[in-house]
């Protein structure tokens, strides 16, 4: 098994998602805004499982851009490699 170090690749969450979000309008099927981020990597978004930062980027961009509402995108993109669980 490799790992995430080793394979060269990052994976990236956004805890804060549903702050960004506007949950009501962004579903994950039959989203009425132009929110183009496919399903299976929405869902892993949405429930906090890692995905690659260019895809999770895309997502934040597109929230933002569907509510209106400006904010720094790479504040919200945790690094799952450098980030340490507080206790």
């Amino acid at each position: 098994m490799i790992g995430i170090e080793e394979s060269g690749m990052a994976f990236f969450i956004c805890p804060r998602w549903n702050e960004v979000a506007d949950t009501s309008r962004i579903g994950a099927s039959g989203m009425t805004t132009p929110i183009h981020v496919n399903e299976k990597n929405l869902g892993a978004i949405k429930g906090g499982r890692p995905v690659a930062r260019s895809t999770l980027r895309r997502a934040l961009l597109a929230a933002r851009q569907a509510s209106g509402w400006m904010f720094d995108v790479d504040a919200y993109i945790v690094d799952q490699r450098t980030s340490q669980s507080v206790s």
